[in-house]
């Protein structure tokens, strides 16, 4: 593998390795752990409280009719012209339908899935690192932190997205990390981002829009960075075209992806006709005057807010932008979260364009802090809080990684993969930070993001205390 700095036998040990323990533990998990130890966080068959349960009793319902009317009746993405339940849901009817409605049967895909996410961070910080050893060491966290049991022991979509999404990042790195232009290798990081961007789509449509934008946004950086750089006028133009061809194919792949799906996605089904009010069928109150983020008394769900007030000077398209996460996350206190315990900030209110940007610091802090040290023990949460604590030892190694970035990152900023990893991991948190106030799915959301940047100041303690490369 040429083109990662690995070879396959590499590549093939650490995905083996990565799939055998992960089956192991999702075992030990399912038929131990939960049911003989963990009584407030098993659900029955091995299933955790949350939504497994009802992906499998949906996947089981599918399978039985796969057994009636044949594979015709199979879904990838099973549901209703509104709501799908994405390919979990029915990759488990297929599993079920061949092997019998056990939930043991789904553990193999699940490892596998993990195990090839950790390889595309293993690619990643190779790339960033150069060093093998200090990229392995790197992507132990993502691979070992206990919250990612609660998808690859479970039948959720997060294992997938994570998969998604560090393939097309990949994707980018690797473009990052190329010199000169080869056509045999263009078309390689083309066929990983288009992958990538297909897996995301069969799990979380609504982020296409998110990864089309960023595609926009990362090929300026690319080609800003590559004029920057200087060198001969020849070299830069054929650097330049190539980080302009491949940004023009992967946004073109992620358009016609979107053009194909015709259920609605998060931000159409939020409602056309409520750009301007903070949430459909909300009750609207009185204006704080400035637009800013407010705080009002709380009511039943959330706040009782003031309508979405046009900011001064921003455009109509970006304000109705921001209106629409904001609809997102106000759905969410209403209805999703309405009575969850782990909801934080139930009495801020944004109601303007310039309210979102006052509220970002926060919603920085949150999603990269939160849950904090005086959340970590707290009984009345899921599974009598034995959830929480388990996070609480991941935020504390969070905590130091976020430091030792900060403090140790610095030789990494003369590198363009380095930038691109971390602006890309820090909008997306604070995307989810936004729209997602329950720490509990937040956590699960950002963990992918998370990890990468923690993944990323571990390697800068490795690489500043015991391994050395000379090309840093």
């Amino acid at each position: 593998m040429p083109l990662t700095g690995l070879t396959v036998r590499n590549a093939a040990v650490f995905f083996l390795g990565v799939f055998v323990f992960t089956l192991a533990e999702d075992v030990f998990v399912r038929q131990i752990l939960l049911p003989h130890l963990l009584h407030a966080l098993h659900a029955g068959l091995g299933f955790m409280v949350g939504d497994s349960v009802g992906y499998h009793e949906f996947a089981v319902e599918i399978a039985k009719r796969i057994h009636v009317e044949g594979w015709g009746y199979w879904q990838l993405r099973p549901g209703t012209e509104i709501f799908t339940l994405a390919t979990p849901a029915g990759i488990a009817s297929a599993i079920y339908a061949i092997f019998g409605p056990n939930p043991l049967y789904l553990l193999p895909l699940n490892a596998a899935v993990h195990a090839a996410s950790a390889v595309l961070l293993l690619i990643i910080f190779q790339a960033l690192f150069r060093n093998k050893a200090v990229a392995g060491i790197a992507a132990l966290p993502f691979i070992l932190f206990p919250t990612a049991i609660s998808w690859h022991s479970q039948l959720l979509k997060d294992g997938i997205f994570i998969l998604g999404i560090y393939a097309y990042l990949a994707s980018w790195v690797l473009l990052a990390k190329a010199d000169a232009p080869v056509i045999r290798r263009f078309l390689l990081i083309v066929v990983l981002a288009s992958a990538g961007l297909l897996v995301v789509w069969s799990v979380r449509t609504y982020m296409l829009v998110v990864l089309g934008l960023t595609t926009v946004v990362l090929g300026v950086f690319m080609m800003s960075w590559t004029i920057s750089r200087g060198g001969s006028g020849e070299a830069v133009l054929r650097r330049f075209l190539e980080i302009l061809l491949f940004s023009a194919c992967v946004l073109t792949i992620t358009l016609a992806i979107i053009s194909t799906d015709a259920r609605p996605s998060m931000v159409e089904w939020t409602g056309q006709e409520t750009t301007h009010s903070v949430y459909l069928g909300r009750p609207v109150g009185t204006n704080d005057g400035a637009g800013q983020v407010g705080r009002q008394a709380v009511v039943g769900g959330g706040p009782v807010c003031a309508s979405w007030t046009e900011s001064p000077f921003i455009p109509t398209a970006l304000s109705r932008l921001a209106s629409k996460l904001v609809i997102v996350r106000n759905g969410y206190y209403d209805d999703l979260y309405a009575g969850a315990g782990s909801t934080i900030d139930r009495g801020v209110c944004i109601t303007s364009f310039y309210g979102l940007v006052a509220f970002l610091p926060r919603a920085l802090q949150v999603g990269l802090l939160a849950p904090f040290p005086s959340q970590w023990v707290e009984a009345r949460l899921h599974g009598g809080g034995v959830s929480r604590m388990i996070v609480g030892l991941e935020m504390v190694f969070t905590y130091f990684a976020l430091l030792a970035l900060v403090l140790y990152g610095r030789r990494f900023w003369r590198l363009p993969q380095f930038w691109l990893l971390l602006g890309f991991a820090l909008s997306i948190i604070l995307m989810y930070a936004v729209v997602t106030p329950n720490i509990g799915a937040l956590h699960r959301m950002r963990y992918g993001f998370l990890t990468l940047i923690v993944g990323m100041g571990l390697g800068a303690v490795l690489m500043r205390f015991r391994f050395r490369s000379p090309s840093l």
